[in-house]
């Protein structure tokens, strides 16, 4: 019986305006912005290739060891194409630098203009809102309106039980949603398919399928709450009135009420004290790099420079060094680059209270909003497309540890030690110039230093086919699901919860 009236439900709402409207629109919504997200998708991806390649570039023509940076870079994820996630906002650029550990990144990516028309516009929203939306438009007079039309007494005079009517109508109207998710769902993969420059492997299918799941349960959280309140009321238009103002409180007014609660009650440390408090820590650095200058200055000789140098950034790029310098840097340069580690992991400690306190930030949202189905259906598409907040902490933890890789390649080169981290001429050819005039033409000093003339070209670059370079590590799907289950778990007690709670109240309806 229950078949007969679930196929009965589904047939009549097969013909219905909301039925065709709500499927023509998800389906022209889904081509468009699939179409506009694919190109800024390719954007982004050759964006990545150009960082690599920019950064073997850079890799080839390093004289000195202290010119030595690196690019991390995280490959733009396919499925952000369905939801962008916070990855949008914090980029997938960072560069590593032996000077500082890496907290933050960038996104040097030229904005799509279609997206500007469509801020934060992705499948995700379109979801999240028709289908909130459909599935309450669907259920509002599931009862009501049967009433209204004096139908629900004349089934259930018949054989049918008020559980086989309840269950029926639910089934019924939940397989007509399904329908229509799993048509957005297929075009949207099919869009994805046809477009040249996106491949699809077998995972992003499985985790497209898992999304079509947790939609399909995010779905019916909706449909059962329009449910319930059909069977609280007598009136179509009553109910009609009281699903739509609930669809506000959970869809607009709850998750923007969390969001502002979170920004007061867990507030985020501003970026301007943030850089004043690492301001004043490479200020301490740098006294402490002066006074060791003035414990132990610089010889005097005259020292002409080709390039760039920076002592307090750790940059030295000298063409020629006399003697004496030689010396006064195999001292200094180990012992401020120890002390530059050892200020770079403090300015860290300071910076990372920003993302910590944004992860707090998150956290509260997430937690106080745990049985709104809209929270619960946000936190499992950002997780089966990796674009949550923790997948970003993790990208920067991954090039933390290629910083890590590439002060170990110094280590294993001796590059503090060796006179190939801050000039291309070797001590032996380095002149003595202490006991000549290097400040008057044509004195003896000025000719020892202009037959010790050494040009860049005059030396081979770095071979630094050995240096570590960094490979991004994707979220494994077992991982996905495992952050996923307990979330997942919520939401189907909460379908379950309100199942329940609404055919109770069918059992008490007073249907004449």
């Amino acid at each position: 019986m229950i078949w007969h009236i679930t196929k009965k439900e589904f047939y009549q709402n097969l013909i219905t305006a909301r039925f065709i409207v709500g499927t023509i629109l998800t389906i022209v919504l889904v081509v468009i912005i699939t179409l506009i997200l694919i190109e800024e998708y390719n954007l982004k991806n050759e964006s990545y290739n150009n960082n690599l390649q920019q950064n073997e570039n850079h890799l080839k023509d390093v004289y000195v060891y202290s010119e030595i940076e690196s690019r991390a870079v995280k490959p733009p994820e396919i499925l952000s194409i369905f939801h962008g996630g916070i990855s949008r906002k914090l980029g997938n650029l960072v560069y590593v630098r032996r000077q500082e550990a890496p907290y933050q990144a960038s996104d040097d990516v030229m904005d799509n203009p279609l997206l500007k028309i469509f801020q934060y516009v992705d499948i995700f929203l379109v979801f999240k809102l028709i289908f909130s939306l459909m599935a309450l438009l669907f259920a509002f007079d599931l009862f009501s309106g049967e009433k209204e039309n004096g139908t629900l007494k004349l089934m259930l005079s018949s054989r049918v039980s008020r559980a086989q009517l309840f269950a029926g109508k639910i089934f019924g109207g939940m397989l007509s949603l399904t329908l229509t998710l799993i048509l957005g769902i297929l075009i949207h993969l099919l869009v994805m398919i046809l477009s040249p420059k996106v491949f699809i492997t077998e995972e992003i299918v499985v985790r497209l399928f898992i999304i079509l799941i947790i939609t399909f349960f995010y779905t019916a959280s909706f449909f059962i709450i329009g449910a319930l309140v059909s069977t609280l009321t007598h009136r179509s238009a009553t109910s009609l009135t009281m699903n739509l103002f609930t669809w506000v409180v959970l869809v607009i007014g709850l998750p923007n009420i969390a969001n502002y609660a979170a920004e007061r009650l867990k507030p985020i440390e501003s970026i301007k004290i943030i850089n004043e408090k690492a301001k004043a820590l490479q200020k301490e650095f740098e006294n402490k790099l002066d006074s060791y200058s003035e414990t132990n200055p610089e010889p005097p000789g005259g020292t002409v420079i080709s390039g760039s140098t920076d002592e307090y950034g750790g940059y030295y790029k000298f063409r020629r060094a006399n003697l004496n310098q030689f010396k006064f840097y195999k001292h200094f340069i180990p012992f401020s680059e120890n002390l530059r580690q050892e200020y770079a992991d403090k300015i860290y400690s300071v910076r990372q209270n920003f993302l910590t306190t944004l992860k707090s930030q998150a956290n509260f949202v997430n937690q106080s909003t745990i049985f709104s189905p809209v929270r619960m259906y946000q936190i499992l598409i950002a997780i089966m497309t990796r674009t949550d907040l923790e997948n970003h902490i993790d990208f920067l933890s991954q090039a933390r540890i290629h910083r890590t890789q590439m002060l170990d390649y110094f280590k294993s080169k001796n590059a503090y030690r060796v006179t190939r981290f801050f000039t291309i001429m070797t001590e032996q050819e380095a002149p003595d110039v202490t006991s000549a005039s290097v400040f008057q033409d044509g004195s003896e000093g000025d000719r020892i230093w202009e037959r010790s003339s050494i040009e860049w070209e005059d030396r081979p670059h770095l071979s630094l086919e050995d240096f570590p370079r960094f490979i991004y590590k994707n979220e494994s799907l077992s991982r996905s699901l495992q952050k996923a289950l307990p979330v997942f778990s919520a939401l189907v007690f909460f379908n379950v919860l309100f199942f329940a709670l609404g055919f109770y109240c069918f059992t008490r309806y007073d249907v004449r």
